[in-house]
C-alpha cells in the first residue's frame, strides 16, 4: 500500500532515500515541496541549492505569486554568467540586491521583512526600496519603510515627506507669506483650471524646542525645493511643480487647482526638502 502521510507527492518509503521527512511536506523549509524539487533538480533537504545566498524557493517561479520571487535558476550560483551572484544581483534596479528583499529572524528562520525583487517600488510611493531601506545620499540619507506609502501615518506620502519617521514634529522650517488665497480654498475665491499665485519665503529654526521656548527662527539662506499642496478630506494633493527658493529662502509659485481637487474647502500647505511639511501661513 503506498502512502503519503504529508501529502508532499512522494511517498513514504521514497523520501528516506532522498532524505526528506515523510511528516513534512516541505523538508528543509524553502518553500518548495519535496517532490516539487525532486522534479526540478533541487536538493529537497537544502534550502540553498546552489550556495548562491538565495533559497531556492525564491528563485523559482510560483504561479501569481510570481511577483515575491527572482526568476534565477537554483541550480546555478550565477545565472546570467556576469561574475555576481545572484545574491548580490539587482533584478529591479531598486539599489536593493535581490537577497536583501527578505529578511528572517535567525533563530525561527520565520520571513520578517520583505520587498518584492522584481519591483523597484513595493509600495509604489515613489521611492526605490533601496533607497527606503538604506537612505538616498541625494536626500540626506532619510530612510523608510519600503512597504508602506506613508511610513509614519502622517497622510504625507514617504517621496513628499522628507520627515519619513515622524508624526506631529514640530517643524524645524515654517513657510510665511502671501497668495489670493488666505486661510481655506473656496471655489468662489480660486477657480478649478485658472492658475493663481502663492508668494512667500521660509524661516529656519536655529535652536531646539524646550518646554515653552518656541525656537529662533530666520530666514532661509540655503536654498532648498518647495511644493504647494491642498490638504482636503486628509488627502494631500499636489497644485504646483517643486521649484527652487531664491534670495533668502523666498518664492513664487504658480498653482492651478486641478480636477483630482473637489468642490469644498481645503487647507492650502507647502512641502520643503529639507525639513518637515508646513502649513502656509498667509500675512
Amino acid at each position: 500500500m503506498n502512502s503519503d502521510t504529508d501529502g508532499d507527492g512522494l511517498q513514504d518509503a521514497y523520501e528516506p532515500q532522498v532524505g526528506t521527512d515523510p511528516t513534512n511536506p516541505d523538508t528543509d523549509g524553502d518553500g518548495l515541496w519535496d517532490a516539487h524539487e525532486c522534479q526540478i533538480g533541487t536538493d529537497p533537504s537544502s534550502r540553498d541549492t546552489d550556495w548562491d545566498g538565495l533559497w531556492d524557493g525564491h528563485e523559482v517561479k510560483k504561479g501569481d505569486r510570481d511577483e515575491f520571487y527572482t526568476g534565477t535558476d537554483p541550480l546555478m550560483w550565477d545565472t546570467d554568467g556576469d561574475g555576481v551572484s545572484d545574491f548580490e544581483e539587482d533584478a529591479d534596479g531598486d539599489h536593493l540586491a535581490n537577497g536583501r528583499e527578505w529578511r528572517y529572524d535567525v533563530a525561527t528562520g520565520w520571513m520578517t521583512r520583505w520587498t518584492l525583487p522584481r519591483t523597484a517600488d513595493s509600495d509604489g510611493d515613489g521611492v526605490l526600496d533601496g533607497h527606503e531601506t538604506y537612505g538616498n545620499p541625494e536626500n540626506g540619507n532619510q530612510t523608510s519603510d519600503p512597504r508602506l506609502r506613508d511610513t509614519d501615518g502622517d497622510r504625507l506620502t514617504d517621496d513628499l515627506d522628507p520627515r519619513t519617521w515622524i508624526k506631529d514634529y514640530l517643524p524645524f522650517s515654517r513657510v510665511m507669506g502671501n497668495s489670493v488665497v488666505r486661510g481655506p480654498v473656496y471655489p468662489s475665491l480660486v477657480t478649478r483650471g485658472v492658475p493663481f499665485t502663492v508668494e512667500g519665503w521660509v524661516e529656519i529654526n536655529t535652536t531646539a524646542y524646550s518646554g515653552g521656548h518656541t525656537g529662533n527662527w530666520r530666514r532661509a539662506f540655503e536654498s532648498m525645493m518647495v511644493q504647494v499642496l491642498v490638504i482636503q478630506d486628509d488627502v494631500l494633493i499636489p497644485i504646483s511643480d517643486p521649484i527652487a527658493t531664491g534670495d533668502r529662502g523666498a518664492f513664487t509659485i504658480t498653482c492651478t487647482i486641478g480636477d483630482d481637487v473637489g468642490t469644498g474647502d481645503g487647507l492650502l500647505a507647502v512641502t520643503t526638502t529639507h525639513h518637515q511639511k508646513v502649513v502656509y501661513l498667509p500675512v
